[in-house]
């Protein structure tokens, strides 16, 4: 057990490390560039490079002096690891467009295509602004909701209801897969707060603004390709255990797989009478 849990935290340390300290402390090194004074541009390499010599030469004549500065750049990466983790969740909401502002704005604007291309083509006039808001406003949003879509379509199930059941049904392996997957497309979503840290920075850098935006850049692509993983896995882990979880719930199925009308009995069992 010592042995497990030992091997448990030190995963949980690499994972810390890597995801959360480094690229804190390369954040505040680009604060540091950004801060630096006697530079003659933004990228004066010699005169950052100065400046840090002056510091920790002063840094390095008492052992307090040594130990703040370890403390604060390690409070300063920690700081800005946080609060990039924070945006990350906002970020994680707005991508998944299910934000009813955001959805709103959205309608507000295909109204607006609709009616002009209505009025070019002489046609019936679009329909207003509240009955075009959409379920899901963002392009990664409506992923998620085809998916949900298809499966109900296919089997008549609601993904809210049999997700949980079919997850604690499902193998390790494949549990593993879905997870991997998850976390890859949650990284996205830190990437893209850390963009913002760098855009934020770009107003007294410039290099951070190009920074930030080559972040968000690669955060939104990585973003499409990762939900997609995601969405696929997930619909094959349903595929592959829904009759397993029909069969744990004393369905019948009489052409050995899940219909519609299984389905809508899958529902009225989980919903337990609600």
């Amino acid at each position: 057990m010592d042995a497990f849990l030992a091997e448990v935290g030190k995963k949980v340390t690499d994972r810390w490390l890597v995801s959360m300290v480094l690229p804190g402390l390369l954040f505040m090194v680009a604060v540091a560039c950004a801060v630096a004074p006697g530079r003659h541009n933004a990228l004066d390499v010699p005169a950052v490079t100065e400046w840090f010599d002056r510091m920790l030469d002063s840094v390095h004549r008492t052992p307090s002096g040594r130990v703040a500065v370890f403390i604060g750049v390690l409070l300063g990466a920690a700081g800005s690891a946080l609060t990039a983790n924070l945006l990350s969740l906002g970020i994680a909401e707005l991508w998944s467009g299910r934000a009813r502002r955001l959805r709103l704005v959205v309608g507000q604007v295909q109204w607006i295509v609709d009616s002009a291309r209505a009025h070019l083509s002489r046609s019936s006039p679009a329909q207003p602004p509240e009955h075009t808001i959409p379920e899901r406003a963002t392009w990664i949003g409506k992923q998620l909701g085809l998916l949900e879509k298809h499966i109900d379509i296919e089997y008549g199930v609601h993904m809210a209801l049999v997700w949980p059941r079919i997850w604690q049904l499902a193998s390790d392996s494949a549990r593993r897969e879905v997870q991997a997957a998850w976390a890859g497309y949650v990284g996205t979503t830190l990437q893209a707060g850390w963009a913002f840290l760098y855009v934020a920075l770009g107003f007294i850098w410039w290099p951070g603004l190009a920074i930030g935006l080559a972040l968000v850049l690669a955060a939104w692509r990585g973003a499409r390709t990762r939900i997609l993983v995601v969405s696929t896995l997930i619909e094959a882990t349903v595929d592959t255990n829904l009759c397993t979880l029909a069969t744990a719930l004393g369905v019948d199925l009489p052409h050995r797989r899940v219909m519609p009308p299984q389905g809508a009995e899958i529902n009225e069992v989980l919903n337990k009478g609600r």
